[in-house]
C-alpha cells in the first residue's frame, strides 16, 4: 500500500502504458508501403491484423491523459503556471532537437531561421495534444465551477448532447472536422464530473469486460473492413472512424482502460514514478511532425517487412519499445541535466508565478 504523500504508481504505470500505446499507434499510421500508400490502407494480409490488434489504440492513451488530469484536477484544480511554462519550454526544446537532427543528419540541410521559428511555435502548432492540454489546464478553475454548479438531471442532459454533438457525431463524419483539439479534452473533462459523481457505477463494475470485449470487437470490424473494402479495390473508409480522436469507442476504452488502473493496488514503486515523468517527453520526441515519418520509414524501415515477412510483428514491436526505450532515457537525461536547474533559477520569479496563478483562482468568486 502507498502511504500518504507517495506518488500513486497504479496511475504512474498508466502513464506509461498509455504511452506505449501512443507510440504504437503512431508506428502503424505514420508508416508507408514500398510503393506508397498508408500501411492502414494497405490490402488485407495477417501482418495488417497485428497492426490493428496493437496499433489502433493511441486516441485510448490520449484519452488515459486526459481523465487522469480531470480526476486529479477535478474540485481543486488550479492553474499552476510556472508548470505550464516548464511544459512549453520543454516542447520548443524537443521541437528544437528532433527538428535539427532531421534537417541537420537526415535531409542534409542548414537549419534556417524558418526552421527556428517553427520549433518556437511548436507548443501551439505542432503537436495538437500540448495545444489541447495548455488550453485545458487554463480552462480547468471555470470548468470546476461550471460543474459544481450543475444539478445532477441538467448535468445528464449535458453530457448526453455533448456525447452526441461530439464523438458520436464525428465518428460518422471526418474525425477531425466536428471535433476540435481543445473540445476533446474538455469532454474527457465533464465526463469524469459525471463520472465522478456517481462511484461504482456500471462502467466501473465492469472496466475490465468492456475494455477487452470492445478492444477485440473494435479489430473485428477494422479486419473485416479492410477485407471487404481492399478485395473490392477500394479504400477502407470507416477505418479512421474507428481509430480517430473523437472516436467513439476509443472514449469508451479510455474510460475502461482508466477504471482498470484506477482500481489496481500496486503501491508506490520508485522506479515505475521515475519513468513515468519521461512519458510527455517521449510523446514530444517521437512525434515530431517532421522526425516521425524518417522515423518509421527510413530509419527503421518497417514497411520492407510488411507484405510477406513473418519477420514483420517482432519487427515491428521491437522497433516501438527501441522507440519509446530511447525517448525515454533521453527525457529521463533532459530531465536531470536540464529542468531541474531551470526549476531552481525560475524560484526568483515565483512571487510573479503566485500572483499569475491567484487571478485564475475562481473558488472564491
Amino acid at each position: 500500500m502507498a502511504t500518504k504523500g507517495d506518488r500513486q504508481s497504479n496511475f504512474e504505470l498508466m502513464r506509461i502504458v498509455a504511452m506505449f500505446l501512443i507510440v504504437t499507434y503512431h508506428c502503424v499510421l505514420h508508416s508507408e508501403l514500398e510503393g506508397g500508400g498508408a500501411l492502414v490502407f494497405a490490402h488485407f494480409n495477417l501482418n495488417l491484423a497485428f497492426s490493428y490488434l496493437v496499433g489502433m489504440w493511441g486516441m485510448t492513451g490520449v484519452g488515459c491523459f486526459f481523465l487522469l488530469t480531470a480526476y486529479f484536477q477535478m474540485g481543486r484544480g488550479k492553474v499552476s503556471t510556472k508548470r505550464l511554462l516548464l511544459l512549453i519550454l520543454e516542447t520548443i526544446f524537443w521541437a528544437f532537437v528532433t527538428e535539427g537532427f532531421t534537417v541537420i543528419f537526415l535531409r542534409k540541410w542548414t537549419y534556417t531561421l524558418n526552421d527556428l521559428i517553427h520549433a518556437f511555435r511548436a507548443p501551439f502548432k505542432g503537436y495538437w495534444f500540448i495545444k489541447s492540454y495548455i488550453c485545458l489546464c487554463l480552462m480547468i478553475p471555470f470548468l470546476n465551477k461550471i460543474i459544481e454548479k450543475l444539478d445532477d438531471t441538467v448535468y445528464k442532459k449535458l453530457l448526453i448532447v455533448f456525447t452526441i454533438v461530439s464523438p458520436i457525431y464525428s465518428s460518422l463524419g471526418d474525425t477531425r472536422e466536428t471535433l476540435c483539439d481543445i473540445t476533446i479534452s474538455m469532454y474527457y473533462y465533464f465526463l469524469w464530473g459525471y463520472l465522478r459523481r456517481h462511484p461504482g457505477n456500471w462502467f466501473e463494475r465492469n472496466c475490465k469486460k468492456i475494455f477487452f470485449s470492445v478492444l477485440l470487437l473494435t479489430t473485428a470490424a477494422a479486419c473485416a473492413s479492410s477485407y471487404y473494402f481492399t478485395r473490392m479495390g477500394k479504400q477502407a473508409v470507416g477505418l479512421f472512424s474507428i481509430i480517430g480522436r473523437a472516436s467513439f469507442v476509443q472514449v469508451i476504452l479510455a474510460v475502461a482502460l482508466f477504471y482498470i488502473f484506477k482500481n489496481m493496488d500496486i503501491g508506490s514503486n520508485k522506479i515505475i514514478n521515475v519513468l513515468a515523468k519521461s512519458m510527455f517527453g517521449v510523446y514530444l520526441i517521437h512525434e515530431n511532425e517532421k522526425l516521425s515519418p524518417f522515423i518509421w520509414n527510413w530509419i527503421l524501415y518497417i514497411r520492407r517487412y510488411f507484405t510477406t515477412s513473418p519477420l514483420y510483428m517482432p519487427r515491428m514491436i521491437g522497433c516501438v519499445l527501441l522507440v519509446f526505450v530511447i525517448s525515454m532515457v533521453l527525457e529521463l537525461i533532459r530531465l536531470y541535466l536540464l529542468e531541474k536547474p531551470l526549476v531552481s533559477a525560475l524560484k526568483p520569479l515565483d512571487p510573479l508565478f503566485n500572483k499569475m496563478d491567484s487571478w485564475f483562482d475562481v473558488t472564491k468568486s
